[in-house]
């Protein structure tokens, strides 16, 4: 099991400082915020990135473009809305293919979006039927769309390419946001039965902490990624994982 951290986390902080904390604080890889890759940029250039992220000892998560779902568009069902979804995903993976980049979808749990649980989601990445076509499984999303244990167990594990693990604030699902995540634990997330239901399927990883949360963003970047670190491995290690 690998835990990594996404720069999200701390996005006011620069993709040096992502990763001398990721470093600092124990991750085994870094999902790279892109705003914060194309700040790097201005000053540095891929070979430098290189060596820097060498020297930390930090892999990049995966070669992985994430794919979020649209708003639901204005009289259109289900049907035709994860109809589209497949034809786009299946647009980006032709594209993605060329480059040996996978796509990931990434379904989002609010109530106006075109794919919100994880039913749908796995539905859609099924019928695009592409190799490098996957999922991205959030504990905030799986639990804003209400999705159900029970479809954890039908899943292909080795089409989860990422899981995004946090936790919420109290809350009618229907008014969540981002800004009401929190760090893992910390929340009323059960995330206990959820890692060990993707145990159960024989999911082996990575998994990246990923909030939005503006307190946590006007906080010393270090502290957060160090706290986020220790919180994380302690949720995964009550579910098993080790």
């Amino acid at each position: 099991m690998v835990l990594g951290f996404n720069g999200a986390t701390t996005l006011t902080a620069d993709l040096g400082t992502d990763i001398r904390a990721a470093k600092a604080a124990g991750y085994g890889c870094l999902e790279i915020w892109a705003p914060k890759l194309l700040g790097y940029f201005a000053n540095g250039s891929l070979s430098t990135l290189r060596d820097d992220l060498k020297e930390a000892g930090l892999p990049v998560a995966t070669l992985t473009v994430i794919a979020v779902p649209s708003p639901k568009p204005k009289r259109m069902g289900q049907v035709a809305m994860e109809t589209e979804t497949v034809r786009v995903l299946r647009t980006l993976a032709g594209i993605a293919a060329e480059h040996q980049v996978r796509v990931a979808l990434e379904f989002l749990g609010f109530a106006d979006c075109s794919v919100n649980t994880l039913e749908a989601c796995w539905r859609v990445v099924k019928k695009a039927n592409r190799p490098n076509v996957g999922l991205v499984f959030d504990t905030f999303h799986f639990h804003a769309g209400n999705s159900s244990l029970k479809s954890i167990a039908a899943l292909d594990p080795t089409r989860i390419l990422m899981v995004h693990l946090n936790d919420v604030m109290p809350g009618p699902r229907a008014r969540l946001h981002d800004a009401r995540r929190l760090y893992p634990g910390d929340g009323v997330l059960p995330l206990t039965p959820i890692l060990q239901a993707l145990r159960g399927i024989g999911y082996a990883g990575p998994f990246s902490v990923e909030i939005f949360q503006p307190r946590y963003w006007r906080q010393d970047p270090m502290q957060v990624a160090a706290t986020a670190y220790k919180k994380a491995r302690a949720v995964l290690e009550a579910a098993g994982w080790h």
